[in-house]
């Protein structure tokens, strides 16, 4: 027992090593590219430059855009100090993001974009008129717990150069940048509900939103169709852009870097996986435990899977690059087994860019056992269904069954044979019960 007991251990370091140098792998690929993204200020492609400036042209034809996206968004409004709010609905014109600013009038706040987030920042310099606003002053709780709360002003922070002390990305920033930018028709729709300008004469409600006036309200409509179809076009073209630009290149160098895990791993478990084979061939319906042990598997086997599995002296899966990846999945039957004639059986997943190719393999099922029909007993639907390629086939993604024996079962029988029980002695009376029970069956 101490012997499978180190195996299982060896496998757990590869298996752990492994991941872990997937997860570096997906982080330095995630880093190169945007820093690639980062150097190539002109990124932006013609149709997504054409979607920028046709949307520019729509937002215009709508009086206070800006303010009422602004004001759409909830986490940019809590922000917001009295003060705020009444310069924005009044005066905010226009908001812009881009990757390069050459902006001659207004404020405008730089920000470096990083794999991590938006962190470096430099703000701009408010010239104020007359008075700079007070900060507003909320209680917060009642009686002898409450505290006292002071709002910054959102203009405040953005004439700010430096993130405070406990931060290390500004998601005041990311929010202008990943959402209220991008997704602003969105935003100013729900604002306005039914999106009624308020340069026509319309009150305000408390958050500074427009109130709705039925006699606009198909006009306004129609005007926001238009704005949805350009937000629509708008989407469409960065998704493009990002699966042309981004994530090809991403999942191309994540693959290329996985295929030399992946043979270093089959490297490294190959002489670890003989041994653990040479172990368990003495232990007694090791599989069929190690099956029934796991939650999910034991759910798919009937009670003609149990009986044809106390033959089954061993499981086997092997990973191919062939050139693409290849996993095969081989049972192997004792010359006992009197339901069916096949010595081993062998299931194969082809990934590949359609998805995932599986073949079966045609199971010679004994007449003596089966009594002329395809798959003992009362039911037709169990393991052995699943591995002909029947009943279980997948043309997707690699099926629920095969992935759970090749990324959980495999690396982990000995786990389930003990059904997680690291306890000696309790094994030990495991393995003795197994034996017991082969004696008393196999030749019964």
């Amino acid at each position: 027992m101490d012997e499978l007991t180190l195996i299982q251990e060896k496998l757990d370091k590869v298996n752990e090593w492994t991941l872990d140098q997937m997860r570096r792998v997906k982080n330095k690929c995630e880093k190169f590219l945007w820093e690639e993204e980062a150097a190539n200020k002109g990124g932006e492609t013609i149709r997504q430059m054409k979607c920028r400036q046709k949307r520019k042209k729509i937002i215009e034809l709508f009086p206070k855009f800006w303010s009422t996206a602004f004001l759409g968004v909830a986490s940019l409004r809590k922000l917001l100090n009295e003060t705020d709010k009444k310069i924005i609905m009044e005066h905010l014109k226009t908001v812009d993001v881009e990757d390069r600013l050459d902006v001659k009038s207004g404020l405008s706040k730089k920000f470096s974009f990083s794999h991590n987030g938006i962190a470096d920042i430099s703000g701009t310099e408010i010239k104020w008129k007359n008075k700079r606003p007070k900060h507003d002053v909320v209680e917060k709780g009642s009686g002898q717990s409450s505290t006292t709360d002071v709002r910054k002003s959102f203009l405040e922070w953005f004439s700010d150069d430096h993130l405070p002390k406990d931060q290390d990305r500004d998601e005041v920033a990311e929010t202008i940048a990943y959402s209220l930018w991008p997704y602003a028709p969105v935003y100013y729709i729900n604002a306005t509900k039914t999106s009624v300008s308020m340069a026509a004469g319309i009150h305000a409600d408390e958050n500074g939103l427009p109130v709705s006036d039925s006699t606009t309200e198909l006009r306004r409509r129609k005007e926001n169709e238009k704005l949805m179809e350009v937000h629509a076009e708008s989407v469409n073209a960065k998704e493009a852009a990002l699966t042309n630009r981004w994530d090809l290149k991403y999942d191309l160098q994540v693959e290329t870097e996985e295929k030399v895990l992946r043979q270093q791993k089959t490297e490294l478990c190959r002489s670890i996986y003989e041994k653990r084979s040479e172990i368990i061939k003495g232990i007694p319906f090791f599989w069929l435990n190690a099956f029934i042990s796991h939650s999910a598997l034991a759910d798919i086997l009937n009670e003609d899977d149990h009986k044809i599995f106390r033959y089954l002296e061993c499981v086997n899966v092997e990973e191919i690059e062939d050139p693409t990846l290849v996993h095969m999945i081989t049972l192997n039957f004792n010359e006992r087994n009197p339901y069916f004639e096949n010595a081993s059986l062998t299931k194969t997943f082809s990934h590949c860019v359609e998805g995932e190719d599986t073949n079966g393999c045609t199971i010679k099922w004994k007449d003596s056992v089966c009594n002329g029909r395809e798959y003992p007993g009362d039911r037709n639907v169990g393991f052995f269904t699943w591995f002909s390629g029947c009943g279980y086939g997948s043309t997707g993604n690699l099926d629920e069954v095969a992935e759970l024996i090749i990324e959980d079962l495999w690396p982990n029988a000995i786990k389930y044979y003990f059904n997680g029980n690291r306890n000696y002695k309790k094994e030990s009376r495991i393995v003795k019960v197994c034996r017991l029970w082969a004696a008393s069956n196999l030749h019964g």
